[in-house]
């Protein structure tokens, strides 16, 4: 994943400013940053999983290019390189990728002289080259080896380099065969060769890579037989076990080494087979092996134990059932775990079906903990080996017998396969590096390689994807569910690219796999046009890789200049035929000796000349190697950034376009609807209208009557407050009337029987005036009643209308009898 250590981005900004602008200031920052990063323990955050870490290298490689051998800076940089090659990730980038030999060469042949200098570059070179694999001869091999060698001869046992320089030897040799030939070639090798066989009082470490050593030169042993004492086997197996003790990885790693180039050797596999103390040497290494030893060292030690058990020695059987468990623990260990995996499929291969039946259980039930993966927790890079090693180990118990075939059936699932697959495809798509986008939902740029390079690791992910889809079909073959789990997988364009990945792939194994998955008839119909359509995509990047490989070509040209002229060397060469014959027959035809020796000398030189010419023309196409490869190396990271962008974007288009199909689809949808919803609502508007203008018409004619109900009510308000007037005025009357009564009393005291009679019917008048009054105000309530009922009852209005108008008649007969009473006092005469 992206690097998210500031120190190492800080150290890549400082040596670009310092590489453009080599000041004080600029160089004192580097140094610093240098200095930082030497004491980072995680060293997780260089190991080359990222740009960042790739841009870290080139830096690192320029700055030792450039920086003076004496300089500060670049012993701070070997210091740091020390420090980071602790990592094998590292390790093998500083080895393979940015091709560090060639310049510590340089470098070690320019310090020799410092011994302290000298020791360290060494001790870095020892690290980087272990694993080096060299298929052609380079300029800096014949100044390295003739330079290690003549330093080892001129040393003794008790020197520290000495150990380093033959180790240094033996790891440039070891899987390069133009390394040990220009070592055979190296004047001093017989000397060094002869140093070896008197190591016999030395370390055992030194004798362990002595005798590799003569292993890979490929002595006669029976005439150096002196390197391979009979406690050779002894001595192997202390520097492993003492070497587990100390948390040695380098010796128990030489141990490795040297029990693989002997069983190699079939003359010396007799030594290996005679040892008798097997059972007790590896029972005491097991005992070293706990929780607290280091998965890097259980790693190599399992790698020892399994080329013992490959032996197949009868004494091994006792320690088979030790060894089992003991590596069973370790299978999950994602540095170990495969060397341990090869180490029980090892064990099962040599005990048998009778070693396998008791401990098939145990064995299923650790493998199905391992392969039940969590997706968040999976770990393409670090996991992919481990899940290949089990795969493979599950193949070979399905090919013991039928019933174990079954048993495995039954014990495993297939949502294990289903989700383990699952797992892979969302790692990265085999085409390119997982790649995701820096944005608020996704990680930082992220761009996996693979450990051992900058390179991919989509080529094993594809093998693997077709691994699991060969298991589950074989089982298949006994359980149903994984028959309808295999056709869902294989229904995939992701898993179809996995399977045309693996169709081209170079390893026969592989394409088998491929081929027996495609032509059995196990694809189904319905996923042939995604195997078509993967391998066209297939096609079309292959056709790409082809153009960009035109473009990018050039014409070779070879050194085919000559320092002498061809007629020179014509003559030279008939000149020497003639002596030649001379010499045969005895004859003497008084030839200039001097003169041949002087075309002798002469053709020598020339030839010198051009092997010198030809040995600069290869280290400069070595060092143009070297930078290409970087370069390259650069290009393609960066092509695969750019690939998985384009692969990333070209998905959300897919997924765009189908998200417009679906909205395109919701919009016809909703068209209809809103167009029968339209309708709809159109037929309820004009419903609706046809009502709305028949409540128009019954409101229209409402108000008209209301308005008429209203002029007669102002009509009838006007007339009620004539009449209030009215009675007003007569209550004046009354009142005068009465005034003129009491004048007048006196004038009818004779009268006083009639007075008193007609005082009575005054006074019922009088109470029926105020009954009347009453009744008036009864009348100006219901009045008010009336003009609040009447907007609503019309009815209601017309009883009160009549009640009105009857209560006017009352009012006028009233008014009658009070003009008779006034008449009629009018007319009673004057006392």
């Amino acid at each position: 994943m992206e690097s998210t250590s500031p120190q190492v981005k800080s150290f890549i900004t400082f040596a670009y400013e310092y590489q453009q602008r080599p000041t004080e200031k600029n160089l004192t920052q580097l140094q610093r940053q240098i200095q930082i990063l030497s004491v980072i323990s995680d060293l997780s955050v260089f190991e080359p999983s990222c740009m960042e870490a790739l841009e870290f290298y080139v830096c690192l490689e320029r700055l030792l290019i450039n920086a003076e051998h004496k300089s500060s800076l670049m012993w701070k940089i070997l210091t740091l390189l020390l420090h980071i090659s602790h990592s094998e990730k590292v390790r093998v980038a500083l080895r393979d990728d940015i091709q560090l030999m060639p310049i510590l060469t340089e470098l070690l042949i320019a310090v020799h002289h410092l011994k302290d200098k000298n020791l360290k570059v060494l001790q870095l070179m020892q690290e980087i080259s272990y694993g080096i694999e060299i298929d052609r001869f380079e300029a800096w091999l014949m100044r390295l080896l003739p330079h290690l060698v003549s330093m080892a001869v001129e040393g003794s046992m008790t020197d520290e380099s000495l150990y380093l320089d033959i180790a240094i030897i033996v790891n440039v040799c070891r899987k390069s065969v133009p390394a040990t030939s220009c070592l055979r070639n190296t004047h001093d090798h017989k000397a060094l060769v002869k140093m070896m066989v008197d190591f016999k009082s030395a370390d055992a470490q030194l004798r362990l890579i002595s005798m590799e050593l003569m292993l890979l030169l490929n002595l006669d042993f029976k005439k150096h037989h002196k390197i391979l004492l009979p406690d050779a086997v002894d001595t192997l197996l202390d520097a492993a076990q003492d070497g587990l003790i100390r948390q040695s990885s380098q010796l128990l790693r030489l141990s490795v080494d040297v029990i693989k180039d002997v069983s190699s050797e079939a003359c010396l596999q007799e030594v290996l087979r005679s040892y008798e103390n097997y059972p007790d040497r590896i029972q005491a290494l097991l005992g070293h092996l706990n929780s607290e030893t280091s998965p890097s060292l259980a790693n190599i030690l399992f790698q020892l134990f399994n080329h013992i058990i490959t032996l197949e020695l009868p004494q091994l059987s006792p320690l088979l059932h030790d060894t089992f468990q003991k590596a069973l623990t370790w299978i999950n260990n994602r540095i170990c775990g495969v060397s341990a995996i090869t180490l029980v499929q090892s064990i099962l291969s040599v005990g048998g079906q009778s070693f396998v039946s008791p401990h098939v259980d145990d064995l299923l039930t650790h493998i199905k903990d391992v392969l039940q993966i969590e997706d968040t927790d999976f770990d393409a890079e670090k996991d992919i080996g481990i899940v290949a090693a089990l795969l493979c180990l599950l193949e070979t118990l399905c090919s013991l017998d039928p019933t174990m075939h079954f048993k495995l059936s039954m014990m495993l699932s297939p949502s294990i396969f289903s989700t383990l697959l699952q797992a892979l495809l969302n790692s990265s798509s085999p085409n390119q590096s997982t790649i995701s986008e820096s944005s608020p939902t996704q990680e930082d740029t992220v761009l996996k390689l693979k450990i051992g390079g900058f390179a991919s690791t989509s080529n094993l992910k594809s093998e693997v994807v077709v691994r699991i889809l060969t298991m589950v079909k074989m089982l298949g073959a006994q359980k149903a569910e994984f028959v309808l789990e295999y056709s869902q997988m294989i229904n995939s364009k992701a898993v179809m690219e996995h399977i045309i990945r693996c169709d081209r792939s170079t390893k026969p194994e592989v394409v088998v796999r491929v081929a027996t998955l495609l032509s059995e008839g196990t694809v189904p119909n319905e996923s042939i046009h995604i195997l078509i359509e993967a391998k066209q995509d297939a096609n079309r990047l292959l056709e790409l890789e082809a153009t960009s490989q035109e473009k990018n070509s050039f014409g070779r040209s070879y050194l085919t200049h000559s320092p002498t002229n061809p007629e020179t060397d014509e003559r030279i060469e008939k000149i020497i035929t003639t002596l030649r014959k001379s010499t045969e027959h005895g004859e003497d035809e008084g030839g200039a000796v001097s003169a041949v020796m002087d075309l002798y000398e002469y053709k020598i030189a020339a030839r010198f000349y051009t092997e010198k010419m030809l040995q600069n023309a290869l280290e400069a196409a070595d060092t143009r190697i070297r930078q290409t490869n970087i370069a390259l190396m650069q290009a393609r990271a960066e092509s695969c950034r750019v690939q998985s962008l384009l692969k990333m974007w070209e998905e959300r288009v897919h997924e765009e376009r189908k998200g417009k199909e679906n909205w395109q689809n919701k919009v016809k949808i909703i068209e209809n609807d809103s167009k029968q919803m339209r309708e709809k609502l159109v037929k309820e508007k004009t419903a609706i209208s046809r009502q709305v203008a028949e409540l128009r018409k019954d409101l229209n004619s409402l108000n008209n009557d209301l308005q008429g109900k209203e002029e007669e009510i102002k009509k009838l308000n006007k007339a009620l407050a004539d009449a209030n007037a009215e009675v007003r005025n007569q209550n004046k009357i009354i009142k005068e009337e009465q005034d003129n009564g009491k004048k007048v009393r006196e004038q009818v005291q004779k009268l006083e029987d009639d007075q008193r009679k007609r005082k009575r019917e005054f006074e019922d008048l009088t109470k029926e005036s105020q009954k009347l009054e009453k009744q008036q105000v009864q009348l100006k309530k219901e009045n008010s009643e009336q003009e609040l009922l009447i907007r609503s009852h019309e009815q209601s209005l017309t009883e009160k209308e009549a009640q009105i108008e009857e209560m006017t008649k009352n009012y006028m007969a009233l008014k009658r009898i009070q003009d008779m009473i006034h008449n009629m006092s009018a007319a009673t005469p004057k006392v």
